[in-house]
């Protein structure tokens, strides 16, 4: 195929050239590609939570030390984990760490990577962030990279409640989230395409203010000619932080502090919310 635009002006028609071969793909496999696609560069959150299980330090808005930090030996379930660059570099800082995907590909090739490097402290497994099984295991959980949201609003406040379960009490929460107004005033509305050393990504993204859900599709073109479709958007759920709060009551948990953009520098709000960084914790019951 010949692919040629403009990027802004780019349309989400599909051309396929005769004889093109064309592989479907799930959505959540998009990150399961070669090279830049599955080997991400990690900025922001998570250089700053590794850092404390090294240097402990205190979050604002958090009331000891104990509340928010990470520490070596503790256990971590990095909720769909992906290509698993998280979990590593958490098991590499001394964290016990599970990481859970829906994408058996991925899960085998992040296991792969976990015994390339000699980690013994970090297991992947193949799961469904909508039914977890987990019984207060874990000291901390993070969903990086935009994971929360994929479902309607009754689903992905059961995935919160699963996570609630999961954690221990006094265990911490991080969800890094996508923000809606950042979203409305980028204009998100747009197709676009990206070139890599592995090929040509086309992306086209919408926001439906009638659901409240942005749009994703993506389709890729290789080198050698074989394009990949996605057989789904990805729909991601984007709710203002009031919405947040309110789901965290329903399922148990409290917000100890929301930060604006990933570098965990100054508080969310209207001068500072590129992303909307949610960290919370599990309570005691008796509260």
């Amino acid at each position: 195929p010949i692919l040629c635009g403009d990027g802004a002006n780019s349309t989400s028609t599909d051309s396929r050239a005769p004889g093109a071969r064309v592989v479907l793909i799930p959505f959540w496999e998009k990150r399961g590609l070669p090279s830049s696609a599955i080997e991400v560069i990690s900025t922001g959150v998570l250089p700053v939570l590794i850092r404390s299980t090294v240097r402990p330090r205190l979050v604002p808005g958090g009331t000891s030390p104990k509340s928010t930090h990470l520490r070596e030996g503790e256990r971590l379930l990095d909720l769909a984990c992906g290509s698993g660059v998280h979990a590593l570099r958490f098991a590499r800082r001394g964290l016990e760490v599970v990481g859970l995907d829906i994408s058996p590909k991925l899960v085998r090739y992040c296991n792969e990577q976990a015994a390339a490097q000699h980690l013994d402290n970090v297991t992947f497994v193949e799961g469904d962030m909508r039914e977890l099984t987990f019984e207060e295991e874990f000291d901390a959980l993070v969903i990086l990279s935009v994971s929360f949201g994929f479902f309607d609003d009754e689903t992905n406040q059961r995935v919160l409640d699963g996570v609630a379960r999961a954690l221990k009490t006094g265990g911490r929460l991080f969800i890094q989230m996508a923000d809606l107004l950042s979203f409305v005033e980028r204009n998100d509305n747009r197709s676009y395409w990206q070139e890599r050393e592995e090929g040509i990504y086309l992306i086209d993204s919408w926001y439906d203010p009638l659901t409240g859900i942005s749009y994703g599709s993506f389709r890729f073109l290789d080198r050698d000619g074989v394009l990949h479709l996605w057989d789904d958007t990805e729909n991601v759920r984007l709710y203002t932080l009031p919405e947040v709060r309110g789901m965290f009551d329903r399922a148990g948990l409290e917000i100890t502090m929301v930060y604006g953009d990933v570098f965990l520098q100054q508080p969310y709000g209207p001068d500072n919310h590129h992303e909307m960084i949610v960290v919370g914790r599990k309570p005691p019951r008796d509260r």
